[in-house]
């Protein structure tokens, strides 16, 4: 599957971490991309998958689609399928081209990964391997150098904090 090693150790403790604290979103999680699926957003982007993300898409091909439980508890975000992902590619360059929205804030490389159901996307820069979030105003910004320190960074939150009862904690909040 031509993962590196840290990556490999770093979705295998994503992976154990989920199946312990969210047994009950963990059955959410689509299977693995197919090499179809794959082939498909190459074809989209017209280039090559980065290799660790990659490695995210063979290990879970985000979560379904009729599911909006929080992935990233950090970000409040959803994981977003392959399918998906070309869905807003092509939703995002219709509307740079009809001139609803600005330019410069959606770029064709730009893999959208995840998605807080609110406008706020957060994605992988093909170009240049860094983590984008782009905003609903369309305010675009870095959030991470490459994708594997954002991956780095999830397992690390999750290893040290207890997010197992973070929805719940987050409702209670609110009433």
């Amino acid at each position: 599957m031509f993962w590196n090693r840290k990556t490999k150790n770093l979705l295998s403790r994503l992976d154990a971490w989920l199946r312990e604290h969210r047994a009950d979103y963990y059955p959410k999680l689509n299977p693995p991309a197919t090499a179809d699926q794959l082939s498909a957003l190459e074809a989209e982007i017209g280039g090559s998958l980065p290799r660790d993300f990659r490695a995210l898409l063979l290990w879970k091909n985000g979560q379904r689609a009729d599911d909006y439980s929080t992935f990233h508890p950090l970000t409040n975000e959803m994981r977003v399928s392959s399918d998906e992902m070309i869905g807003t590619m092509r939703d995002m360059k219709e509307l740079v081209r009809c001139g609803d929205i600005d330019a410069a804030s959606w770029g064709n490389m730009w893999l959208p990964f995840m998605d807080n159901g609110g406008g706020e996307r957060s994605c992988l820069d093909v170009k240049t391997g860094a983590v984008l979030v782009r905003e609903k105003s369309q305010a675009v910004f870095r959030t991470h150098d490459t994708f594997e320190h954002w991956l780095t960074e999830l397992v690390e939150e999750l290893s040290k904090n207890d997010f197992s009862k973070w929805d719940i904690v987050e409702c209670r909040r609110a009433v």
